[in-house]
């Protein structure tokens, strides 16, 4: 008995060595593989590896508005998380002159040794810029630094040159400022150009000395006059919060503000224009301040940066972008002047700025881990922008304009074959700037608007302000806010209900059809617009789980009821004295309703 379990122990022990030395291979030939696939690994994917992070930028450009051109340098500070041969970053468009890189000790301010480049040279096809080493790059600290230059002009994104003509003088006047959303940061200058990285920036700029300024997401607090040469002034920040390349921001210019309003936080609300536009930036002013005091009470979350600069821009990309503390626009999209803009653009302006304003929170504090989870950012921007133009303008009534405005415009581009979900895979950076269009704007706040209805606004609320704190400083993703609007209400399946919306395309038309005693039987389908459509299961078989609301002839209490993709059917009991039944009562659902011919009349008249 004895030799047979010490037989068995043997076994035993070799059973464990043999699994010790098949760990210890794997783990050995993945660490190898890891390290020669490292020298290719810029090819593999456009997306940058994670196990190399940026903590920290030193940054400091310097523009020459006479020539259209730009120079600068940018330190790095980076860690990196396993042993690798490689190190990759974003670059385009940029001539870079020089790359270093410096192993840092536990201090990152004490430098250790500088690494042994074997070559650096920039990819084009994923718009890396590549540094490889003699041997392997350890795990720890490292100083990425990069000297380069560029071009302002014949282009409108990343690091630009902007023009106008003074009305009194009629000379050209020049500016240069930034728009980074969503993959333009890396035409400025080299960095980890993806929302998934979070770091600090120390912003160092160069003006004109004589009649400009330079505003940066920071507020200034240094000046170095006739530097780096007699006629320019260097400009330094504050160092930023965490944040990712994209929100970063800089505007040199001559352009004035009237004086800002103090937000009763503690910080100044400006509004910068050309000089001779100043009185336009009146309304604004008085409109955005209100509008930031409402979203800070609301959220019940401070805004965390020292100031919060709104400019208008003469040529600009976008109709605003959301930069943190310096929130650039289209002059036209937010200037107003009470003797000639007509009331139409007053709308305009109010709206744009509550979305810009909502951004602070949505997309700034809380920051989408990649572009497919856009519809955080600006479905979220797109609703709440209709409570803050609310706060403004209650007169306005703009909650009963969401349909007209939102609703409707967005459901003729749902309801063709083409369309797409809310949240969809990008396998290519191309495809970025295709999600920015209206189902990640005016569908996604549409699906926002139906779940704060079927959750209560005051759980709505408590929602999202438990995200908001969650991951503040941070990168979220779609499931990261179902789980937390779960916890407040822990009856409703929250990921079940929302991923029909999001993760599949199109919406349902529900037919109402009335049966004997008064009853109405609800069945659905996916609504489409042509009915000459080739039937296709892929788009037809669609299914939603479908929040329905109702009001009666005799009762005007909201009704609910839940009709889930798995039911065939929905009864719904009414009496057969009842008049009439309206679904979807005031079109918050992102549905279309349809009855029989009988019931229409019966509504229309």
């Amino acid at each position: 008995m004895g030799k047979i379990v010490d037989s068995n122990k043997k076994l035993l022990l070799l059973s464990i060595l043999f699994s010790w030395s098949l760990s210890t291979v794997a783990s050995w030939f993945s660490r190898a593989s890891q390290i020669l696939l490292g020298s290719k690994e810029w090819k593999s994917s456009f997306m940058l590896p994670t196990n190399t992070v940026p903590i920290y930028y030193d940054l400091f450009l310097n523009p020459n508005l006479e020539k259209g051109t730009f120079t600068g340098e940018v330190n790095i500070i980076t860690q990196v998380k396993e042993e690798r041969r490689s190190i990759i970053c974003h670059t385009k468009d940029l001539d870079i002159k020089n790359t270093k890189l410096i192993m840092l000790g536990k201090d990152s301010s004490k430098a250790s040794e500088e690494v042994t480049i074997k070559e650096h040279f920039e990819y084009k096809t994923n718009e890396f810029w590549v540094i490889t080493v003699e041997s392997s790059i350890l795990p720890g600290l490292y100083k990425l630094i990069l000297e380069f230059s560029g071009k302002l002009r014949e282009k409108i994104v990343g690091f630009y040159e902007s023009t106008y003509i003074d009305p009194k003088t009629k000379q050209r006047k020049n500016l240069a400022l930034t728009q980074f959303q969503p993959t333009y940061a890396r035409q400025a200058f080299p960095c980890f150009d993806q929302p998934n990285f979070m770091s600090k920036f120390l912003v160092k700029l160069v003006r004109p000395s004589k009649g400009y300024s330079a505003l940066s997401n920071m507020d200034q607090v240094k000046e170095i006059p006739d530097s780096p040469e007699p006629g320019l002034t260097i400009v330094e920040f504050q160092e930023s919060v965490l944040m990712p390349t994209y929100l970063l921001c800089f505007v040199i210019s001559d352009f004035q503000r009237l004086p800002p309003i103090q937000i009763t936080q503690g910080f100044p609300f400006s509004v910068y224009s050309t000089p001779f536009q100043v009185s336009k930036t009146k309304y604004p002013l008085e409109m955005g301040a209100p509008i930031m005091e409402y979203f800070i009470k609301y959220f019940i979350i401070p805004f965390p940066l020292p100031k919060l600069d709104n400019i208008a821009i003469p040529d600009f990309h976008a109709g605003a972008m959301e930069n943190w503390g310096l929130i650039t626009y289209r002059e036209v999209m937010f200037l107003y002047d009470a003797n000639f803009s007509s009331s139409l653009n007053k709308w305009i302006v109010v709206i744009v700025i509550a979305h810009e304003l909502a951004h602070m929170w949505f997309g700034n504090l809380v920051t989408l881990k990649w572009w497919d989870n856009l519809w955080l950012n600006e479905g979220f921007a797109s609703f709440m922008q209709y409570k803050g133009v609310n706060h403004a303008h209650p007169d306005w009534e703009p909650m009963e304009l969401f349909p007209l405005n939102n609703l409707h415009v967005v459901m003729k581009l749902d309801a063709v074959l083409s369309s797409h979900p809310i949240v969809q895979k990008i396998e290519h950076p191309d495809e970025i700037t295709e999600i920015f269009d209206l189902i990640s704007y005016l569908k996604a706040a549409s699906i926002i608007r139906m779940m704060e209805d079927f959750m209560g606004e005051e759980n709505f609320r408590k929602g999202i302000i438990s995200f908001l704190n969650k991951f503040e400083f941070a990168n979220a993703v779609t499931q990261d806010l179902w789980d937390e609007l779960q916890i407040i209400v822990p009856d409703i399946d929250i990921t079940r209900i929302m991923d029909s919306w999001t993760r599949q395309m199109g919406f349902p038309v529900v037919q109402v059809s009335l049966l004997k005693g008064g009853n109405r039987e609800l069945r659905q389908s996916r609504f489409i617009a042509d009915s000459t459509a080739k039937k296709n299961k892929k788009y037809y078989n669609c299914r939603w789980d479908v929040p329905i609301t109702y009001i009666t002839g005799s009762n005007n209490e909201v009704h609910r009821a839940w009709f889930m993709s798995d039911m065939e059917s929905l009864s719904i009991d009414c009496p057969a004295s009842e008049p009439w039944v309206k679904f979807n009562y005031r079109q918050i659902g992102y549905y279309r309703v349809n009855y029989d011919p009988t019931e229409w009349k019966t509504l229309s008249d």
